[in-house]
């Protein structure tokens, strides 16, 4: 996305699970403009909603991590009352994150997603997942990881 001028990404997560500030500083020391919100509706006026599941296993106490689902989870509603979102990506399998009723929404463009990855289109999300997968390798601040 930095290859891009005027991109940028908001990463909503709840303050426990806040990306370290080396990951930001290093992706805005390559042009992308990167904001923080602890505020699920901050992630609702955006274009592009890539979701992704909390993984209980990094978290010591999963009962952290049923509250934050309960907190963040995405709902047709949402979509509806927000309608900026156009399109909703996420890496599945789902577990928690989006309610299934958005599955039949215009939104919903997990499924091409994964059916682009299996045809062997010209598909970004690949790389999309890669650089998730590598900017959440790190143990998030202030919480046990399980090993």
């Amino acid at each position: 996305m930095s290859k891009f001028p005027n991109n940028g990404i908001v990463v909503v997560s709840p303050e426990q699970c806040a990306m370290p500030k080396n990951q930001v500083t290093d992706l805005q020391s390559r042009g992308l403009t990167v904001g923080e919100s602890s505020d699920k509706d901050a992630m609702l006026d955006r274009e592009v909603l890539y979701v992704n599941r909390f993984q209980k296993e990094r978290f010591a106490d999963a009962s952290m991590v049923d509250q934050f689902i309960k907190e963040f989870v995405i709902t047709s509603q949402d979509l509806i009352e927000h309608d900026a979102v156009k399109h909703v990506l996420d890496p599945l399998p789902r577990v928690g994150e989006l309610d299934t009723k958005i599955d039949s929404m215009k939104q919903a463009a997990y499924f091409e997603q994964s059916d682009q990855r299996r045809t062997g289109e010209d598909d970004p999300s690949p790389f999309v997942r890669k650089t998730c997968v590598a900017l959440s390798s790190t143990p998030m601040s202030g919480l046990p990881v399980t090993k």
